[in-house]
C-alpha cells in the first residue's frame, strides 16, 4: 500500500534559490516522502531504523546514503548497491552508475536511484505551519527550544496531514505521548476521540473488536514493545484485515524494536506493519538546550516564585537524566519542598545529582566566566573535559568526516555535533 509521508526542514541548494527553498522527494513501490531538508547538517538514509529517513524498499541497504547540507546539497553513497545518478546537468541528461564512498553535488532535477527507490530534489515546497516560540506546540507544559525538537515538531504536524500511521520511539519520560497528540490534534480526524490503549484490559478489549467503536478516528498503541507475542499476533492479524482508511493507528516504543525483532521478541511482520513512518524522540540528555527551560517552566506551573542558584542550574546541566523530562519535574518538584520556598541550591536535590559528575560531558560555565576558570585547575570536570576534547580532535584528525569520526567513538551523530559546539570545536573542521 502506497503511503504519503512528509518530513521537515528547509535546505540551501547549488541552484540560485535561497535556503530553505528545496524538497528532496523520495519516491518506492510503498513510499511517497516529501522531505523539506535543514540549511545546514546531514541526513542519513537506508533501511535501518537509527536512520533519519528510513525507507524499506527493496535495493536500500540499512545505512545507504547521507545528505550533506550547506552551501550546496550533496549525497554521500554507503551502500555497495550504490545505484545510478539521473541528472539533467544544465538540460543535458546523464545516467552513470555510484560507486561506493562517492559524493555526489545535487542541483535542481537530479534524481537517485537506490534500488526501486527514486531521489529527487525540488524547489518551492509547501509551507510548514509554525512553532511558536510564545506557545509550545506541544501542548501546556512542555518547552520546544532544542533545533532537533523544533524539526520533530515540524515532522509530526506534517505528518498530521498527510494522514499516515505513525511509530513514536524514545526512552521512557521523553514525551512520546505529546507527539501522539499533537498528530492527532493537526489531522483531519482532530474531530474525533483519541483512543489510549495502555492498560492490558485495554488492549484485549481493542483486540476482540473494540477497534470498531473507532471508525473513522485514531487509536495509540501505548509502548507496544511490551505485548506478548499472543497480543502481537493478534495486532498484526488485525492491522491485516481493518479498514485502514476508517482506523489511524499511532503507536509508542521505548523498546528498540528494531533489535527486538533480530532477537525474535518482537514480530517482524508487526515491526514492519507498524514502522512505516518513525518518529524519534531524542533523550533530555541530547537537548541540552532544554534542560533549564523545562526546569523554569516546572517552578512556574507550581505558582511558587522561586529561583535556582548558579549551582544548581549547573548542576541540572551535568546530569544524565535517565528518567527524561519526567524525572527533571519530579527533582524540580521535590527541591521545591525541600527549600521551603527558598532559593533551590544543591543541597536541595536528590544526592544521585552530586554523585553524577559530568554525566552528559557538558563543561558548564556560568555566563561571563572565562571557560578555562570554569572549574578550579585539576578538578575532575575539567580533566574529563579536556579528555573528551582531545579525543574528539583525534578522531577528527584520523577520519574525513564528522559521520565515521562519531562513528568511530561511538556517539551518536547529533549527539557528536553538539559536543562540537559545547566543547568549542569548530564545525567546519571536518566536512559533513
Amino acid at each position: 500500500m502506497n503511503t504519503e509521508e512528509t518530513a521537515p526542514g528547509t535546505s540551501a541548494s547549488p541552484s540560485s534559490s535561497g535556503p530553505g527553498d528545496h524538497l528532496l522527494v523520495v519516491r518506492g513501490k510503498h513510499t511517497a516522502l516529501r522531505v523539506k531538508l535543514p540549511e545546514t547538517g546531514t541526513v542519513n538514509l537506508g533501511s535501518g531504523p537509527h536512520n533519519d529517513l528510513v525507507v524499506r524498499e527493496i535495493g536500500v541497504e540499512s545505512e545507504h546514503l547521507i545528505l550533506h547540507l550547506g552551501p550546496t546539497v550533496s549525497a554521500e553513497v554507503r551502500g555497495a548497491d550504490s545505484g545510478w545518478l539521473q541528472a539533467r546537468k544544465k538540460g543535458a541528461p546523464l545516467e552513470r552508475p555510484l560507486d561506493p564512498g562517492e559524493r555526489i553535488e545535487l542541483g535542481e532535477g537530479d534524481r537517485l536511484r537506490l534500488g526501486s527507490v527514486e531521489l529527487e530534489v525540488l524547489p518551492e515546497p509547501e509551507p510548514l505551519a509554525p512553532v511558536h516560540d510564545d506557545r509550545s506546540p506541544l501542548g501546556p507544559g512542555t518547552v520546544v527550544v532544542a533545533p532537533e525538537s523544533r524539526a520533530l515538531v515540524r515532522l509530526a504536524e506534517q505528518l498530521a496531514v498527510a494522514g499516515a500511521d505513525v511509530l513514536i520511539l524514545g526512552e521512557t519520560g521523553v514525551g512520546k505521548d505529546l507527539y501522539a497528540n499533537l498528530i492527532h490534534r493537526r489531522s483531519e480526524r482532530s474531530g474525533r476521540p483519541l483512543l489510549r490503549i495502555a492498560s492490558p484490559a485495554a488492549y484485549e478489549n481493542f483486540l476482540r473488536g473494540g477497534h470498531k467503536d473507532q471508525a473513522g478516528g485514531t487509536v495509540l498503541l501505548d509502548e507496544v514493545g511490551g505485548l506478548s507475542p499472543s497480543a502481537q499476533l493478534a495486532l498484526a492479524q488485525l492491522l491485516d484485515q481493518a479498514d485502514r482508511r476508517e482506523l489511524r493507528v499511532l503507536a509508542t516504543s521505548n523498546h528498540d524494536l528494531s533489535a527486538e525483532t533480530q532477537s525474535g521478541r518482537f514480530r517482524k511482520d508487526l515491526y514492519f506493519r507498524l514502522a512505516k513512518v518513525t518518529l524519534r524522540v531524542s533523550p533530555l540528555r541530547e537537548r541540552p538546550t532544554e534542560i533549564l527551560p523545562l526546569a523554569e517552566l516546572a517552578l512556574s506551573l507550581s505558582g511558587a516564585r522561586v529561583g535556582l542558584a548558579p549551582e544548581t542550574r549547573a548542576a541540572l546541566l551535568d546530569y544524565g537524566w535517565p528518567g527524561n523530562v519526567r524525572e527533571l519535574f519530579n527533582v524540580v518538584e521535590r527541591a521545591l519542598m525541600v527549600s521551603g520556598g527558598a532559593t533551590i541550591t544543591p543541597e536541595h536535590l536528590p544526592s544521585e545529582l552530586a554523585e553524577f559528575p559530568m554525566a552528559s560531558g557538558r563543561s558548564v560555565v556560568s555566563p561571563g566566566t572565562n571557560p578555562a576558570e570554569g572549574a578550579p585547575a585539576g578538578s575532575l570536570r575539567d580533566e574529563l573535559a579536556q579528555i573528551e576534547k582531545r579525543r574528539i580532535l583525534e578522531a577528527l584528525e584520523k577520519y574525513p568526516t564528522q559521520v565515521e569520526a562519531a562513528k568511530a567513538l561511538d556517539i551518536p551523530i547529533r549527539t557528536f555535533v553538539n559536543r562540537l559546539d559545547a566543547l568549542g570545536i569548530p564545525r567546519g573542521k571536518k566536512k559533513d
